[in-house]
């Protein structure tokens, strides 16, 4: 295995569409297996194939339902504010192949995200808080959950890195445009445009991926 380049913003193969995966092979064997080494060493939760420049469907998501307190105190935080470096390096993953949301909760939960291809950066994003997901794994076959709290922001943040929207995306206009702003100052002065701009609202339902 073999550590990857992680591309990081504003690269422009961040913003390109993942091509679904045709023939699972050594190849993509072999990608997953690095991207797991890669993740790890980033101590991220979650990774997505163009973010290690392979434009295709392909997506780590850190399974994270053992990890998360069963009940929040309704005056606490529910949120996870779970940064690379805490993340448990022994945290069970799923390798996802072509993954697809075939549907969403109409309950949002807003909680900080990160990402590794953005490093510094956090925001606040509202994200639908289960979603049921079906997926191949490295084997061929078809395998679906129903992924809730942690692991469903998580899901829902890898593959949107499939449809090249980042978390920044996901911000209001206001902070979006906010963070572009100190976001210039540390990566330079950058025209980055999403390919098809998030504007939809999500149905309702954090960490660096």
């Amino acid at each position: 295995m073999a550590l990857l380049k992680i591309l990081r913003y504003p690269d422009p193969k961040l913003r390109k569409k993942g091509v679904s995966v045709g023939k699972i092979d050594g190849r993509i064997h072999l990608l997953l297996d690095n991207m797991l080494e890669t993740m790890r060493d980033e101590r991220g939760v979650g990774l997505s194939a163009p973010q290690v420049g392979e434009n295709i469907r392909v997506v780590l998501v850190s399974d994270t339902r053992d990890f998360e307190p069963a009940e929040v105190p309704a005056d606490e935080d529910a949120s996870t504010d779970l940064r690379e470096e805490e993340a448990p390096v022994e945290m069970p993953v799923i390798e996802m192949i072509n993954p697809v949301i075939e549907k969403s909760s109409g309950l949002m939960d807003e909680d900080t995200e990160g990402c590794l291809s953005i490093p510094g950066f956090t925001g606040r994003v509202k994200r639908s808080k289960s979603v049921e997901v079906k997926w191949l794994c490295r084997d061929g076959k078809q395998h679906s959950m129903t992924a809730s709290g942690f692991t469903a922001r998580i899901v829902q943040h890898e593959i949107d890195h499939l449809d090249g929207t980042l978390f920044i995306d996901r911000l209001s206009a206001l902070k979006k445009q906010m963070m572009l702003k100190k976001m210039d100052k540390v990566f330079g002065a950058v025209s980055d445009t999403p390919q098809a701009p998030v504007a939809k609202k999500q149905k309702k339902g954090a960490a660096h991926e």
